[in-house]
């Protein structure tokens, strides 16, 4: 029961910041509401603050992840096939946990698959169709120096796509790319209090670009290297099946 009172919170009588809190768990009070009576309880108002704060955002990133995967979801109903590549199911092959297909194991190191064409050609959607996207890190590279893969994780990702990555900026990270056996060290500076250490051998490496070899010059070092260590795909066309009309009963055939 909810009754009218002269007496004032905070003036004539204290409030303590875990009623709020007690309440806001409970959900008797939302996240903007629980702020602004902490603030005015005062106290110990920084860490019941950071609390409320933390949990609105974790909540936000739970329910932005839900709806991305009902979106994704409804474009797969609605997506098409891919082709076959010879040269991509090839490259693939390697990484199989069959002893007697693939050579994890077997080889220090793997070569990087680069899908080479113009935009909307569907390189990326097909290089996520390789493992599927629950196994797939995908990592945008537009204008950056060195990739971001802090949220790789070996026992979920079995590929990493390198979105819209430049020619110099693999060889300026060949470490990464050439993913072998002794792990790589990322994010180093002059303190080294951001680096980080992953390991990538036998872990499937895409890369999506529309100007490979863009800024290397001919007969260079680096343009060896690239050759030495890539397996490049020329994508012509787009890479999904388009539907053909079957006849007259207007059934559909790929």
């Amino acid at each position: 029961m909810i009754r009218d009172s002269n007496y004032k919170k905070y003036f004539d009588f204290a409030v303590e910041q875990k009623w709020v809190i007690a309440l806001w768990q409970r959900r008797k009070v939302g996240h903007e509401a629980a702020k602004a009576e902490i603030i005015q309880a005062r106290g110990h108002t920084n860490s019941y603050l950071q609390e409320v704060c933390r949990v609105e955002r974790l909540e936000e990133e739970l329910r932005t992840k839900a709806e991305q995967e009902e979106h994704r979801k409804m474009l797969a109903l609605r997506s098409l096939p891919f082709r076959v590549i010879a040269v991509v199911d090839l490259w693939k092959r390697q990484y199989s946990a069959d002893p007697n297909v693939g050579l994890i194991g077997k080889e220090p190191r793997f070569k990087f698959l680069v899908l080479h064409g113009p935009s909307c050609f569907g390189k990326t959607q097909y290089a996520k169709s390789l493992w599927g996207d629950e196994k797939t890190l995908l990592v945008q590279c537009q204008q950056v120096v060195a990739p971001d893969i802090r949220n790789f994780t070996r026992s979920v990702h079995k590929c990493i796509i390198f979105d819209e990555c430049r020619s110099k900026t693999v060889v300026q990270n060949k470490a990464l790319f050439q993913a072998n056996s002794d792990g790589v060290l990322l994010g180093q500076s002059a303190c080294n209090e951001h680096a980080y250490w992953k390991y990538l051998y036998g872990i499937a490496l895409v890369v999506c670009c529309n100007d490979w070899m863009e800024g290397i010059k001919p007969g260079s070092e680096e343009e060896h290297w690239l050759v030495a260590n890539a397996i490049v795909y020329d994508v012509q066309t787009k890479l999904w099946m388009e539907p053909v009309d079957n006849g007259p009963d207007g059934e559909l055939a790929l």
